[in-house]
């Protein structure tokens, strides 16, 4: 196994969620099975990522997966269904 792939880069990621929503934690459980380390920052415990998700994305609507693209702009990419997508796509078993 490529030693790259068994320690996924994922600095470029972050995830903004709440302890209370279902839909977070079902992206955080997709992350868990795929056994990457997003960095999570919790709105509901800090105004401040709060207030940056909102200048960021536009909304306080959670999960919202930050990512960053180097020298391109930010992608805020909504709904769980699609981070959990992109995660494993991104992140998932190579076909053998």
């Amino acid at each position: 196994m490529d030693t790259a792939n068994s320690s996924p880069n994922t600095q470029d990621l972050a995830l903004y969620f709440s302890e209370t929503c279902w839909f977070c934690a079902r992206v955080r459980h997709v992350a868990n099975e795929l056994g990457i380390k997003v960095e999570l920052r919790d709105i509901d415990h800090s105004r401040e990522r709060r207030d940056e998700l909102i200048a960021g994305g536009g909304k306080s609507q959670v999960p919202c997966l930050r990512i960053a693209h180097g020298t391109r702009p930010v992608e805020w990419m909504y709904e769980s269904a699609d981070i959990a997508a992109y995660l494993t796509r991104r992140f998932g078993a190579e076909p053998a």
